[in-house]
């Protein structure tokens, strides 16, 4: 009675979820338009993750707790960047007079919608669906936090923060050197930071020489090879000239 009652629910439990979860699988390969969108679906609703083994610190001490192990990586990349930020200086804290209009309403409302819903959100918790749906409610408030950070020069402290989730490099992954630190930083962070960059690629590209190819967007390298040649060429004519004027004065 109860066993084959039971075993009749639990047969119908799973034919349910095998339903549903082949429903949501089918659901999001048909959002998926390239294939890059499709390996990112696949690697996500897949799971394959590698698992962090026993680490092994550089004094000899094994980690093999979950929160052992996240302390050895902490101090892992701790000690790599701790070097890197005794160089760096932070921006000066004066008023910022140049940039008073760099965000406007319309444009953060339309990188707003043009978020990934994928992506997932940074430490502060903000779904990125929940941003690019209330766009428009949204955009008129997150102008004026942006136009404020800018004017005052300050980085928010939050966004400063991120999600370190660690990525198995080649070698033994007992040693916390070969796992590679991935950062999820907040959406609001990066829709910022693209705003500035594109402000500053505005006023600092038509000021760079036509010759600047490092680092600039659409300056392929055959449009280099194209331009040194014909550097180089004008150059060997150049010498060729001034030899023949030259020529005669030495005779």
């Amino acid at each position: 009675g109860l066993t084959r009652s039971y075993r009749k629910s639990a047969d119908r439990a799973r034919r349910l979820t095998k339903n549903a979860k082949g429903r949501y699988i089918q659901a999001e390969f048909n959002n998926v338009d390239t294939p890059s969108d499709f390996w990112q679906t696949y690697r996500r609703l897949s799971c394959q993750r590698t698992p962090i083994p026993t680490l092994r610190g550089p004094n000899g001490t094994c980690a093999s707790s979950s929160e052992d192990k996240a302390d050895m990586l902490a101090n892992q990349y701790d000690s790599v960047w701790a070097n890197m930020a005794t160089n760096l200086h932070g921006p000066p804290q004066t008023p910022c007079e140049h940039f008073d209009h760099l965000c406007d309403v319309p444009q953060i409302r339309k990188d707003l919608q043009r978020l990934n819903v994928r992506k997932s959100p940074g430490i502060d918790g903000i779904p990125t669906r929940f941003l690019k749906h209330c766009a428009v409610e949204l955009a008129p408030a997150v102008a004026v936090l942006f136009n404020r950070s800018i004017r005052e020069s300050t980085f928010p402290n939050q966004w400063k923060r991120s999600v370190i989730t660690p990525v198995p490099k080649k070698g033994d992954l007992s040693i916390p050197a070969n796992w590679r630190p991935i950062n999820v930083l907040s959406t609001l962070a990066k829709v910022f930071e693209r705003h500035v960059r594109q402000n500053l690629e505005t006023y600092i590209l038509p000021r760079l020489s036509s010759s600047q190819f490092g680092f600039r967007k659409n300056l392929r390298l055959r449009k280099m090879l194209l331009c040194m040649r014909i550097t180089l060429s004008a150059l060997k004519w150049q010498l060729l000239i001034d030899a023949r004027i030259r020529l005669p004065l030495s005779a």
